[in-house]
């Protein structure tokens, strides 16, 4: 079992990061309607902007904390590859089977997509895990 090293520094810094990531998602909800509304004059729904903000801000938010508080393991990379391939595989495999192999053309807004999100994002938590872990090897050599 991984240690934790959080102390009161490191919860206060997440409670900034928290605030920060807060406020900054509650003005760009608020720059988006005032652009949407009074720049382009369109008047409709703002559900798509809301939720891609949220999980966006999200997103950084969790990012933070994680990397803040050292918590992720890093893994070897065999372990990545195989997480990688298994996400593709439920997502290509069933698409397949449902629409069909898609023709060339349709490559790159079918396969491609679902290849490239899940290295993205499989990539994003190796770094976060990998930096946060160096970090807090840092402190605790200090």
């Amino acid at each position: 079992m991984m240690k934790q090293a959080i102390d009161e520094r490191t919860e206060l810094i997440n409670g900034k990061v928290s605030a920060v990531v807060l406020f900054s998602t509650q003005a760009a909800f608020a720059l988006a309607i005032a652009y949407m509304r009074y720049i382009q004059h369109l008047d409709t729904s703002y559900t798509g902007i809301f939720a891609t903000i949220l999980l966006a801000s999200m997103g950084i938010y969790w990012g933070f904390r994680l990397y803040l508080s050292g918590a992720l393991p890093v893994f070897p990379l065999r372990i990545y590859i195989a997480k990688y391939l298994a996400i593709v595989a439920v997502i290509v495999i069933p698409s397949g089977l449902i629409h069909g192999w898609p023709t060339a053309q349709n490559w790159t807004s079918t396969i491609l997509p679902a290849a490239t999100i899940p290295a993205i994002a499989i990539f994003l938590f190796w770094l976060i895990a990998f930096l946060g872990k160096r970090r807090i090897e840092q402190q605790i050599q200090d």
